[in-house]
């Protein structure tokens, strides 16, 4: 096989409901890959389900040996990896069949970025919902400053499934911190914005699925620190920079809140108070939410 131009990295643990329609929309592309789906050790069907595709010599399937969770499956992928750029896809999601091509586009157009990324869809209990739309006039676009678009967007403007990057940049910002379970994949894409720029196109070309319980990427219970106490000592030219990290913080404990755990809610919000007080929505709700634990 010669040396294809994209490596497509599918962690999986117990994915044997959705990984056939993953890997038919990997197989779908119209450009040179190889995909590697590494198996975090699953205990279901999964690995039968792959077996279809053992004769392929652009399909690798790898099981870890013990679980390395998802930030460990990546790097496993990574490092086999043959392609000059990287894609990541999870075995819940589905590309477009444009995708690749799509993002081909988008590095000739930028050759110098980082990152480059799409919009997409999320699905969940059957709707589907336009997601990740920036403001701007045109289709495709540098994005300077990572920082600024994910505030006025919401939230991160990178979202796994649905970006690529060169294998040398992923290998110059090291790789994804094993340990940290819980946005991981934020953490890689802040340390690589903070160097370069996002190439984006603003069409959805992704189909995420959202509020499964039993993805490897999606798991709340999952213990692990949450990298954004380091985020705090990295420095950027960006005046959206600590906006940005505490309104990851703010959506973390949300989170948190959500799913009851109030002691992580808690101790994340306690952990920004000290600048959250520039921002007056912000001390509003570190109040409200401080009170309410406090009277439960």
């Amino acid at each position: 096989m010669n040396k294809p131009l994209v490596s497509v990295i599918m962690p999986v643990y117990n994915g044997e409901k959705y990984i056939r329609k993953a890997v038919e929309s990997v197989y779908e592309q119209g450009v040179s890959l190889e995909l590697l789906v590494i198996d975090d050790g699953s205990t279901d069907h999964t690995e039968e389900v792959l077996s279809a595709y053992e004769g392929r010599e652009d399909f690798r399937y790898i099981k870890n040996e013990q679980n390395m969770g998802a930030a460990g499956s990546r790097n496993r992928g990574v490092g086999l990896a043959q392609g000059t750029y990287i894609a990541f896809l999870d075995a819940d999601d589905i590309w477009e069949s444009d995708y690749l091509e799509c993002q081909k586009k988008l590095i000739g157009t930028y050759p110098d970025a980082g990152i480059y990324s799409t919009a997409f869809y999320s699905l969940e209990k059957g709707k589907r919902k336009l997601r990740n739309v920036l403001i701007n006039e045109h289709i495709h676009f540098l994005v300077h400053d990572y920082f600024k678009e994910s505030v006025m967007n919401g939230l991160s403007i990178c979202w796994t499934s649905s970006l690529c990057l060169k294998k040398e940049v992923i290998k110059e910002i090291p790789m994804f911190r094993v340990g940290i379970k819980r946005g991981e994949d934020l953490d890689l894409w802040l340390r690589i914005a903070l160097n370069y720029d996002v190439a984006y196109l603003n069409l959805p070309k992704v189909f995420y699925r959202t509020g499964l319980s039993d993805s490897l990427t999606s798991d709340y219970s999952k213990n692990g620190e949450f990298p954004y106490y380091e985020w705090f000592n990295f420095t950027s030219e960006s005046s959206y920079y600590r906006k940005y990290v505490i309104l990851v913080v703010y959506i973390h404990a949300k989170n948190a809140f959500i799913h009851h755990d109030y002691d992580t809610c808690l101790a994340e919000l306690w952990s920004v108070k000290t600048i959250a007080w520039r921002f007056k929505w912000a001390e509003r709700l570190l109040l409200l939410v401080i009170s309410w634990i406090k009277s439960k």
